[in-house]
């Protein structure tokens, strides 16, 4: 075997290797809902580092391309756990918040037992919200959240914060599912 068969072998591993990390981190940030902010942490770095010194954190960028992956690959798994038989009805919470630059997000999370009676939660948004924040454009993209997961005959409940858009858009979703 040459010397660069060797090389890129353990180059391919490395990076093998590497991308078996950046999963593992990626579940830690999902499941333990870390802040992306983590990455950054000079402590974090730090202690990252002292475990495996050839290996880089990914830069945020790469990141979310990660879970936009895993989400697209796992939303069907998803919406089969949500829309099985043994569940009948979800709660839903929902946020809403604007940035110092009017950029406005929602959070839309569901809450349900499955036939075995076990607790499950998902998150089945984060999404941008276009200006102006009004109750009536919350309204429509909770619709679409709400048919997209094809939970529209199973919501139960909707619990939000005090805000007048949310609260009038609450309102209008009640009327119409």
């Amino acid at each position: 075997m040459t010397s660069e068969n060797c090389f890129n072998q353990k180059s391919h591993y490395q990076k093998s290797e590497s991308e078996m990390i950046d999963q593992k981190l990626i579940k830690f940030i999902i499941n333990d809902i870390q802040p992306f902010n983590i990455l950054v942490n000079q402590h974090f770095r730090t202690f990252v580092n002292s475990l495996n010194p050839s290996y880089n954190i990914p830069s945020q960028h790469k990141i979310d391309q990660i879970i936009e992956f895993s989400f697209q690959n796992t939303r069907q798994t998803l919406m089969d756990i949500i829309n099985s038989v043994g569940v009948e009805s979800v709660s839903l919470t929902c946020d809403f918040w604007t940035s110092r630059g009017r950029h406005g997000y929602i959070g839309v999370t569901s809450c349900f037992l499955n036939e075995n009676f076990e607790f499950n939660e998902m998150l089945l948004a984060l999404q941008h919200v276009p200006y102006p924040h009004t109750a009536e454009v919350i309204y429509e993209k909770l619709k679409e959240i709400i048919y997209q997961w094809g939970i529209q005959n199973k919501v139960f409940t909707l619990t939000t914060d005090n805000g007048a858009n949310m609260v009038k858009a609450a309102k209008l979703l009640k009327d119409d599912i």
